[in-house]
Order: C-alpha cells, then sequence, then structure tokens
C-alpha cells in the first residue's frame, strides 16, 4: 500500500481522507479545536495554525517535515508505521531538477519520533516518490487511455492547468490564481468597505456569502461575487491556451466546489469529482500502487 500526501499551500489532504491547514505555530496551543498538538525533536508545535508552508523552498523546511509526518500519522492507527508515500509538485517544478531533489531527501529522511495529540508514534518512510499534480488520468488509466483531458486543478497558492492525450501530458500551465489570492482579495474590499479587521482565514466561510456580521451589525458582503468572478475570468483566460473545445474538462482541488457555478457559467460541461478536494491524494495513492507493483 501507499499513502498519498497532497501538501498544498494551503490545505493538507491524505488518501486516508484526512485534512488539516498546513500552517504550523512553535507551541502548544487551543485556538480552535481543528488544531493539532505535535511535539516533535524535543520541542512542542501547533498544527493547523501559524506560519504557512508556501514556496519553492518549503520542501526543505522543517515546518514542511512536521506537517508530512503529522499526515503520515493521523493518517494510521499503527504505532510503529512503515510507509510507501506519493507526494505532488506542480506540473513546472516536476519537470525540473528539485523533483529529484525532493524524492532524494525524503528517501533519506530515516526514522522520526513524533507525538500528535498525545500518541508517541515512530515513522520510517520506505519509499518516496514525487509525481505531478492534477495528473488525475492516472487514478484510472483504462478510462482516460483514449481521450483527451483538461484538469483544472485550484489549490490554495496556484490554479495549474495540464491536457492530457492518451495519458500523455500535452500541455500544462501554473497560475498564482489559488484560493489565497482571491481570499486576500475579498479580505481588503471587506476591511476597505467597513473599517474591518477580518482575516483571509474568515474568508473560507464567507465565500458566496451575500451577508455577514461586522461590529455587531448586518453588513451586505455581496459585492464579494463581483471579486470571484473576476478570479474566475482570471483562470478561464488562462484556459484559452487550450484545446478545450475537444476535451473532457474537469475542476478538482480546494476551489473546485467554492467556485463551481461560476465556471460552469462559462463551461457549462465541466466535471467536478465527488472528492475534488481529495483527488490528487487519491491519484497519489494509486500511483504509488502502480510504482510498487499493484496493477
Amino acid at each position: 500500500m501507499s499513502l498519498g500526501i497532497d501538501l498544498g499551500n494551503k490545505v493538507v489532504k491524505t488518501s486516508e481522507m484526512k485534512k488539516f491547514d498546513s500552517r504550523v505555530a512553535n507551541g502548544h496551543f487551543d485556538l480552535n479545536k481543528n488544531d493539532i498538538k505535535v511535539e516533535y525533536e524535543g520541542k512542542k508545535y501547533t498544527v493547523g495554525t501559524g506560519t504557512a508552508v508556501l514556496g519553492n523552498d518549503r520542501y526543505f523546511n522543517k515546518l514542511y517535515d512536521i506537517c508530512l509526518l503529522t499526515a503520515i500519522a493521523m493518517s494510521s492507527d499503527a504505532i510503529f508505521i512503515e510507509e510507501n508515500i506519493v507526494i505532488g509538485m506542480p506540473p513546472e517544478l516536476f519537470e525540473s531538477d528539485l523533483k529529484d531533489e525532493v524524492e532524494n531527501k525524503l528517501n533519506s529522511i530515516g526514522l522520526k519520533n513524533i507525538t500528535v495529540n498525545g500518541v508517541a508514534k515512530s515513522i520510517r518512510i520506505l519509499k518516496a516518490n514525487v509525481f505531478e499534480e492534477s495528473a488525475i488520468v492516472f487514478r484510472n488509466t483504462k478510462e482516460y487511455r483514449d481521450k483527451r483531458v483538461l484538469v483544472i486543478d485550484i489549490g490554495g497558492g496556484t490554479a495549474d492547468i495540464s491536457q492530457f492525450k492518451n495519458l500523455e501530458l500535452e500541455k500544462s500551465t501554473t497560475t498564482k490564481y489559488g484560493m489565497l489570492s482571491l481570499y486576500e482579495n475579498m479580505k481588503k474590499a471587506i476591511n476597505t468597505k467597513y473599517l474591518a479587521k477580518l482575516t483571509s482565514e474568515d474568508m473560507v466561510n464567507l465565500i458566496n456569502k451575500d451577508f455577514t456580521i461586522i461590529k455587531g451589525n448586518t453588513k451586505d458582503i455581496s459585492f464579494t461575487k463581483d471579486i470571484i468572478q473576476e478570479h474566475v475570468m482570471k483562470i478561464y483566460n488562462e484556459v484559452q491556451n487550450f484545446d478545450y473545445d475537444n476535451s473532457k474538462i474537469l475542476i478538482i482541488g480546494g476551489g473546485a466546489l467554492p467556485l463551481s457555478d461560476y465556471f460552469r457559467r462559462l463551461l457549462p460541461y465541466i466535471e467536478i469529482p465527488a472528492d475534488s478536494q481529495f483527488t490528487n491524494a487519491l491519484t497519489y495513492e494509486r500511483v504509488g500502487e502502480m510504482l510498487n507493483g499493484r496493477k
């Protein structure tokens, strides 16, 4: 068996359907019920809040390791875990030297001890592979073997667009139009209009809403739908560079469902998998099984 881990700029997801925000703070806090108390290498951390794990250098950052090991620990009931894992990279990074560097790093981690919410676990990564984000065609090669597929993968930091034909990647691009930039724009607009101090994290619950409570009063935030529409149009404009009229179009990632209505106005025939937020992680799991001999 292999564990698929989609360690995104905003959320970590695994093929065991576990997820948490990819943020780490020093010390133990009780900020919300989803925070995860971790002890690693003699220090205490809270996962799910704090500093986000961003940028291309994040793969070699201790915070990345903490998120990765926490994901493995939470995905198994075992105390001693030996696991094959597959993680993902955006297409342009997957084609770069960084892919081999990250693979080598993950395969040299060795045995690690971590305590997650009071449960001490030992983790050994048996084999780590890096695979391409958005490559959903490899989750079911029989279904997509003779098709052209366009995948729009809307994550936290980026929106990746990838075109496959007969399981071969024809073309891809990575844009900066992930959900984090959308939330930031929404936050600025609301705070400017109402002299508020809402955060980007607040926008997760306010997207597509018409009203919210600010300073004890109900305020109209329906104008943020124009900001969402503009964001979707930026992604749609990138899609114009692909042969989407002759393709099955799939939208996946954490932004797939929140933005679905906007995309359907532009591309009525899109498909959104039921497990769209976990699609990459589940694809990595399947790829790991194929790489390790299970067909």
